[in-house]
């Protein structure tokens, strides 16, 4: 059977992705780069997507990537077909069945291959696998810490004498000295007011842990800048809610998203306000249907709740299954968080780590450009330490990452690396006084200072 009739009779013209997640994937084989598109179907349909599990069905029926195999080509389909009948292939299924047939190919073996890829890839299977366990918030491993050490940001005086009010999203890691470290700016109502928030945030303080790296990942919140009371405004984020909720109910993935959004936001504050949507598994729950429909924005959200146990009960694997899916779809932050999570393995694939951080800082993810360029400059493998590419990574532009003293303190390391020991004392001591600034006490920071004036390289995890 030519490609060509194939092609004809399973109606690929018009048989298309509905999810921007097969965006890439299909690019790829569109691109006729056929192992790489067939990793990128595989990941997804592990994850249930049907339109995948299609997709691996056509790659073996044409022998692309892997060797023709009309059994498993009919199986695949049968998969797609009973998992999303929505998709209208079934006729398509009987037409290349019939054709086969004709040709005396033998499919006795399809309802067997068939039943054995629904017990790992039918909507029960990857529900029973990937599915979070919902948790209340104090039952969860993610807990955050109350601030020891808290003062109210200045308010803009361009703000007020514009009466303006407005708000500023963040996202931010606790390092085990309980400082906010790697500081984004997620969003905001205007830029005035991230310069006030920024600063402030620095200078704010939660209980150390003993435990070495960070304390708490992924952090969430906003800062609010009000003039005048807040009655009107509780009304109104009430009447948001609503509204949110019943579009998000009838099937609308973005608006799934963006409730669960609201909810990471605002928990604090709808709290406050009595609402019943203010936990983080009320996020993970939106977030979750939204992933099922393919949003890849929720489906980075929810394996990251999945890999901290925010919301729900830890489950890694699954979490990096749902941020391989957002991967896929070239979203920047879900490949850093794949190369950030491949270096915790043992024995990590550093190469590979590097790849998939590099990918994310080229999408203008700069927590990646840190993480990378942390990771050439201090690799204690001399094929992988490479300085002068940690400056250019360092050089990205970026307007939305704060944390100065770890860019000066990885440009101090970047310097080392290229044995420039004089330029690595230089960053590391205005790293230094930017800390003590912030009234800051990181013991190792004076430790990779005396390594630089000893003129040797630093090597290990920024967090330690």
């Amino acid at each position: 059977m030519t490609s060509k009739l194939v092609a004809c009779l399973l109606g690929l013209c018009c048989l298309s992705a509905v999810a921007n997640d097969f965006k890439t994937a299909d690019q790829l084989y569109e691109e006729q780069r056929f192992d790489e598109a067939l990793v990128a179907y595989r990941n997804l349909a592990t994850i249930g997507d049907a339109y995948s599990q299609y997709q691996i069905g056509v790659m073996h029926l044409h022998g692309e990537s892997v060797s023709t195999d009309y059994v498993q080509a009919i199986a695949w389909m049968q998969l797609a077909h009973h998992n999303a009948p929505e998709l209208g292939i079934g006729q398509q299924i009987e037409n290349v069945t019939a054709q086969l047939q004709q040709q005396g190919v033998v499919l006795d073996d399809v309802d067997s291959v068939t039943q054995s890829l629904l017990s790992q890839y039918g909507q029960r299977a990857v529900t029973d696998k990937f599915s979070p366990v919902f948790l209340a918030d104090t039952n969860c491993e993610y807990q955050p810490s109350e601030w020891v050490k808290r003062a109210s940001p200045k308010y803009p005086k361009s703000a007020i004498r514009q009466g303006r009010s407005g708000s500023v999203r963040l996202q931010y890691n606790i390092s085990s000295e309980g400082y906010a470290r790697d500081i984004q700016v997620l969003g905001t109502t205007h830029d005035a007011f991230i310069k006030p928030t920024v600063k402030v945030l620095t200078r704010w303080q939660q209980e150390p842990s003993a435990a070495p790296g960070l304390k708490l990942e992924d952090v969430q919140t906003k800062l609010d800048y009000r003039i005048g009371g807040t009655e009107a405004d509780e009304d109104r984020v009430k009447k948001v809610i609503d509204q949110a909720v019943q579009k998000a109910e009838s099937g609308d993935i973005v608006a799934q998203y963006e409730l669960a959004k609201t909810i990471s936001f605002w928990r604090t504050q709808l709290k406050g306000m009595g609402l019943e949507l203010s936990n983080f598994k009320d996020a993970n729950k939106w977030n979750h249907k939204a992933a099922e429909g393919g949003h890849p924005l929720a489906r980075y959200e929810l394996g990251k709740s999945m890999i901290h146990g925010k919301g729900c009960e830890v489950n890694i694997e699954a979490g990096l299954a749902w941020i391989r899916a957002s991967a896929i779809a070239g979203y920047a932050p879900a490949k850093g968080e794949l190369g950030k999570q491949l270096l915790n393995k043992p024995n990590a694939n550093k190469a590979e780590a590097i790849q998939l951080l590099s990918e994310a800082s080229q999408g203008g993810h700069y927590l990646s450009s840190m993480n990378l360029a942390w990771l050439l400059a201090t690799s204690d493998d001399p094929k992988l330490r490479d300085g002068e590419r940690a400056l250019h990574e360092l050089d990205r532009a970026t307007n939305n990452y704060f944390d100065d003293v770890r860019i000066l303190e990885t440009k101090a390391a970047a310097y080392a690396a290229i044995n420039d020991f004089d330029e690595a004392i230089d960053y590391q001591e205005d790293a230094i006084d930017q800390a003590d600034d912030y009234d800051w006490e990181i013991p190792i920071m004076q430790q990779r200072l005396a390594s630089y004036r000893a003129k040797q390289i630093w090597s290990g995890e920024y967090y330690q």
